[in-house]
């Protein structure tokens, strides 16, 4: 009787594990894989509307994505690890719910054109607690809740769809919506912040040519410091309960002074702004080709 249960248990533990890509495989697509080879989509540009707050265990998105094929027959999936994807749209056809599941979009090729395509999605996905994604993060010396980005080589689609392709590089217009007394920070310096309606902002950031691990993100009751440097802008931000007060001008000031050891940082960053965002007890996300550091607030004030 043991040995069936056993045995029961297995089969069991099988079919969880490779159904969903025995189901990919029959539907003539591979499982999630963004590093895939093949044709290319080329020009793509994402315009993303974020909505987070401090409430909330998961965060919503829409994302209207343009690109441009030369092939139809060729163009890859767009993949979204551990989130779930709930309306889809091409080129203005609403897609039925066999061209997506939870977490993968198949673009049917007779919806396709040669050349620009658009394709709209909208999706829900829980705050990430290990690997890459937006993670969400409670200041326990005051409650205050804070949200930021956290990246691991190779894992790109865990913050928003992608193209199941290598070089998957694109153009971001990223809209955020938060509470308004949030300050967000990304890859770029904000170009606009609208005036507070319905206790909500809205923060616009516009970035040219990124992988989408590249793509930072943080999010929160921040307190903001500046300095300029040269031709350089540096900026920190930190938690009220960080309490960096007048240590801020000798943070800004070490700050500053590591970007002119990193000649690599200079050249990749795609702005003269650099961000440094501190945040309690988490592990440090250094983005060089964006000009953005999450850093753990220990390493910085202390000088780890």
């Amino acid at each position: 009787m043991q040995k069936r249960i056993t045995f029961l248990t297995t089969v069991f533990f099988l079919l969880v594990v490779f159904l969903p890509d025995i189901h990919a495989a029959q539907k003539g697509r591979q499982p999630d894989n963004t590093d895939s080879v093949g044709p290319r989509v080329t020009d793509v540009i994402h315009s993303m509307t974020l909505s987070l707050d401090d409430k909330d265990t998961a965060y919503r998105g829409g994302d209207v994505i343009e690109f441009k094929v030369a092939d139809v027959k060729s163009v890859p999936d767009l993949v979204f690890k551990k989130g779930f994807i709930q309306t889809v749209s091409l080129n203005g056809t609403v897609l039925g719910s066999d061209s997506y599941d939870r977490h993968r979009v198949r673009l049917p090729e007779g919806l396709l054109f040669t050349g620009t395509n658009r394709v709209s999605v909208n999706y829900i996905r829980l705050y990430s607690h290990k690997g890459s994604g937006l993670y969400r993060l409670t200041d326990l010396r005051d409650g205050k809740v804070y949200v930021y980005t956290k990246r691991e080589v190779g894992d790109n689609a865990t913050l928003f769809p992608v193209f199941d392709q290598k070089d998957a590089v694109a153009s971001y217009v990223l809209r955020t919506e938060v509470p308004e007394g949030w300050r967000v920070i990304s890859s770029n310096p904000e170009e606009l912040v609208t005036f507070p309606q319905n206790g909500k902002k809205l923060w616009t950031f516009k970035t040219t040519k990124l992988a989408p691990q590249s793509v930072s993100l943080a999010a929160g009751p921040f307190e903001m410091w500046r300095d300029r440097q040269g031709q350089a802008t540096v900026r920190l931000f930190a938690p009220v309960s960080a309490k960096v007060g007048d240590k801020a001008l000798a943070l800004l000031k070490r700050i500053s002074q590591g970007i002119k050891r990193s000649d690599t940082n200079a050249k990749k960053s795609s702005s003269n702004t650099h961000d440094h965002v501190l945040l309690p007890g988490i592990e440090n996300t250094v983005s060089d080709d964006s000009g953005v550091a999450i850093v753990d607030e220990q390493t910085l004030m202390k000088g780890k």
